[in-house]
């Protein structure tokens, strides 16, 4: 069986049914974006709570490494430098020299 020629009806049936195939696959798509989505923010939970896990760990066999981790973790997001700007530069701080939050960045022994 071979079909020779197809008519399909013009102008407003034709457009109509075109319109409701795209809002079907319009919808499709929004449901498929909405469910993976869903699967990234329970991956991300995840991943958090074994980081968090491991850092808790990590903190009781080595407080000294676990305080100087976080502070470089404070240092990269208060300057910038985890992507939370888009502005070089754009963080500006001043504090003493002495002040206990730049410690990592003082020699051994002041």
């Amino acid at each position: 069986v071979r079909i020779k020629q197809a008519e399909l009806p013009e102008g407003t049936p034709l457009e109509s049914a075109l319109r409701r195939m795209q809002t079907a696959r319009q919808q499709e798509a929004i449901t498929i974006a909405a469910e993976g989505q869903r699967q990234a923010r329970i991956v991300q939970a995840d991943a958090d709570a074994e980081a968090s896990r491991i850092y808790a760990e990590s903190f009781g066999k080595d407080a000294g490494f676990y305080d100087f981790y976080r502070a470089m973790q404070s240092y990269r997001r208060t300057f910038g430098a985890d992507g939370s700007t888009d502005e070089k530069g754009a963080t500006s701080i001043i504090l003493s020299p002495n002040n206990s939050y730049l410690r990592e960045f003082m020699a051994p022994g002041r």
